[in-house]
């Protein structure tokens, strides 16, 4: 298995790595070039290619509130019913017939027997809390949903990422209005970045060859 992932590293994951570099910086000269020779053509064409898209206007429906709870409220003895009778029955079934050990002697040749205990043991126990919490739900909603709805509407509490996000949807040009103040400054630095990794990657490449 280590042969077969050092080949594959080797063979395709190394060489696939370098091609990507190799036409990532041969793009990289050539926008360094067009800054060079012609500024404002390559200007333009990065004001063409800036695209913004608003990921408020995108959340906005699934940042629009939904009540619920009023729909809830009106089947609240149906559903703490059948909270209660199946958060009851799968709590007798986890209780009764959940075997740590037969969990422990399925996964003892993959992991250390103590970690597969102590990971089946705390799953049970989360799962009888949480099953507890359940059969507690459905009879607060059996017996005292007015209770419940007071304790629900203290407890709810509305986030909106549209409004706690504005700021993270503004567009940030400051690179571009720098690139636009001194576009041959930027466009020699970015021919020479561009110059020395193809030479240093062609070269590595072809040395591997």
């Amino acid at each position: 298995m280590e042969a077969f992932s050092n080949y594959v590293a080797v063979q395709w994951l190394f060489p696939a790595a370098v091609i990507f570099l190799l036409v990532g910086a041969a793009f990289a000269f050539v926008v360094g070039a067009g800054l060079v020779i012609r500024s404002s053509a390559m200007i333009g064409f990065f004001a063409t290619m800036n695209r913004w898209v608003s990921t408020r206007k995108m959340m906005k429906s699934a940042d629009t509130a939904h009540d619920l709870d009023t729909i809830l409220r009106r089947q609240a003895g149906a559903l703490g019913a059948a909270i209660l009778v199946g958060a009851g029955l799968t709590l007798v079934v986890l209780l009764l017939d959940f075997d740590v050990d037969a969990v422990v002697d399925i996964f003892r040749h993959q992991f250390a027997p103590v970690l597969v205990e102590l990971v089946a043991r705390s799953a049970k126990w989360i799962l009888v809390v949480g099953l507890l919490a359940a059969i507690a739900l459905g009879i607060a909603l059996i017996f005292f949903p007015a209770a419940l709805a007071a304790l629900e509407a203290r407890a709810n509490r509305r986030y909106s990422f549209r409004a706690r996000g504005r700021d993270l949807d503004l567009m940030h040009l400051s690179i571009d209005h720098w690139v636009a103040s001194y576009p041959r400054a930027f466009g020699f630095l970015i021919l020479s970045l561009a110059l020395f990794i193809m030479v240093s990657l062609g070269a590595t490449f072809l040395g591997r060859a």
